[in-house]
């Protein structure tokens, strides 16, 4: 997983991914199916703005399962920028930062779950953000063509006027658990936990005794 050349298409995949799972993992491969020119930067943030963080695992541990999560795919790359800086991770940052480093085609592709899409207009420099992003959502709850016009007619007019607004959205089949569910499924030590992992990660979760996690 080399880094993107510059110039490259670049999407960005950012969460906390505590821990990351194979519902990510399918979501990167929708996306890739659409989009198959562009490099993928999947970033585990240091401390997410908008929601507490439940940090029961080091942010070593993080990146590790995350680049374990995409050993195989060569058009994802796992990056530790958010992580190495201090202070809330916030989007829009690590977009400067990419732009400096890459210097990439815009607009950036940012991905996101439809948990997260009506709280675009809180994020910070949200304007700026939508000057330099196609937002990704990718949608779980069986959001009809309406509600989809509607929840972007609501995103364009929390801008300035004339100002540019671009949002795709892919569908996917309903996740068979949340990173939070996965989280309590471990500690309780729940059959079914095992399920939500590649073997290359299942093998590091219980060698490190992540979450509660033990080899069978």
């Amino acid at each position: 997983m080399g880094a993107p050349q510059e110039n490259a298409r670049l999407a960005l995949f950012g969460g906390s991914f505590n821990p990351p799972h194979l519902g990510h993992r399918a979501l990167l491969e929708a996306y890739h199916r659409r989009h198959p020119a562009h490099q993928v930067l999947l970033v585990p943030c240091r401390q997410p703005p908008h929601k507490a963080f439940e940090k029961s695992v080091s942010d070593a541990h993080r990146l590790a399962l995350s680049r374990l999560l995409v050993a195989d795919h060569d058009w994802v790359t796992v990056d530790e920028l958010e992580l190495r800086r201090e202070g809330p991770s916030y989007t829009f940052e690590t977009l400067i930062e990419l732009e400096a480093r890459f210097r990439p085609q815009l607009p950036i592709h940012l991905l996101i779950g439809d948990d997260l899409v009506e709280s675009l207009p809180t994020w910070k420099a949200y304007p700026n953000l939508c000057a330099r992003v196609q937002w990704v959502c990718f949608t779980r709850r069986g959001l009809t063509d309406s509600e989809h016009h509607r929840i972007g007619a609501a995103l364009e007019k929390a801008l300035p006027g004339g100002h540019p607004f671009r949002l795709e959205w892919i569908a996917m089949p309903p996740v068979a658990m949340a990173s939070s569910e996965i989280r309590k499924a471990l500690a309780a030590r729940a059959p079914g936990a095992r399920g939500n992992f590649l073997p290359e990660q299942w093998a590091y979760l219980a060698k490190n005794r992540l979450y509660g996690a033990m080899l069978e």
